[in-house]
């Protein structure tokens, strides 16, 4: 008799090693990185409608077992059944992705487009425009919408224009060379926003589109060496305030994280902007 019951007692011991046994209390969740096979024996502490999780990251699958799933009515042994097997629901995984809910970007970019006044030529004219030096900071809501992500943010831009004429006044009977110059600047205040869709990105580039809406303020400076000047001579659109917008499409590409280039096209406070990119 006692061999008997020392022959079950190996067997059973035998059969829990192959199986893979754990320990799991009610209500509680046992997580495990190694792979669980199913037949894998489970010794729980279940009673009445108590349950409990066994989960198994390395899958992506748990059991959910309960009092009732005892591997028979007496003990508290379990066996995980394949059929019970559930998929565990994983949130998607961006980490791969240019763009996401956790991204913050900065953006130093150099633009172009023509100036907001004439631009007279000829003799003893001179004309300036500077590029739009602008920098912008985005960032992505952390619900995704549709197939991608919406970035928001904020934009400001600077660039100035001027215009010189140079000239002799011959009622002074002087060889005093004259001269009128007009300078405007120009700063740019906006709300960004961009869409950024997944199937336009990878880890390394994304293309994406958006707009700016905010405001252009204009200041205006007059200066001349003419003995008889005026001072309200082109005093017009002196700190005056106009509204601005952008329409863009762009592309983005990242040489070195977090560091990429960027190129931008558009209508609106620049034709075109090309410049660095900062993901934080």
């Amino acid at each position: 008799m006692k061999k008997f019951l020392l022959f079950l007692f190996i067997v059973d011991f035998s059969t829990i090693l192959l199986s893979q046994t754990y320990k799991v209390k009610a209500g509680s969740s046992l997580h495990l990185m190694s792979e669980l096979n199913t037949g894998s024996t489970l010794i729980a502490s279940l009673t009445n409608s108590a349950k409990a999780n066994v989960i198994d990251k390395s899958k992506g699958e748990f059991w959910n077992i309960k009092h009732k799933d005892r591997a028979d009515s007496v003990s508290s042994k379990f066996i995980l059944d394949e059929t019970k097997k559930q998929k565990i629901n994983k949130p998607e995984d961006n980490s791969g992705k240019c763009f996401d809910e956790n991204t913050h970007l900065l953006n130093i970019g150099i633009g172009f487009r023509t100036g907001y006044y004439p631009n007279y030529s000829g003799y003893n004219y001179i004309y300036g425009l500077t590029p739009v030096i602008s920098i912008s900071y985005e960032q992505a809501f952390k619900k995704k919408l549709g197939p991608g992500y919406l970035g928001v943010g904020g934009f400001f831009a600077f660039q100035s224009e001027f215009q010189r004429y140079d000239y002799y006044d011959s009622y002074y009977a002087s060889n005093t060379l004259y001269y009128n110059q007009y300078n405007w600047n120009y700063f740019m205040i906006a709300a960004r926003g961009a869409y950024h869709l997944d199937f336009l990105m990878n880890n390394k580039a994304e293309v994406y589109a958006g707009v700016l809406l905010g405001v252009r303020i204009n200041t205006y400076i007059y200066s001349t060496n003419y003995p008889n000047n005026s001072k309200y001579d082109y005093y017009y659109n002196q700190g005056t305030v106009y509204p601005a917008y952008q329409v863009f499409a762009g592309a983005r590409y990242y040489f070195i994280k977090p560091l990429a280039v960027y190129a931008e096209l558009g209508y609106g406070i620049y034709f075109g902007t090309i410049g660095l990119n900062l993901k934080f």
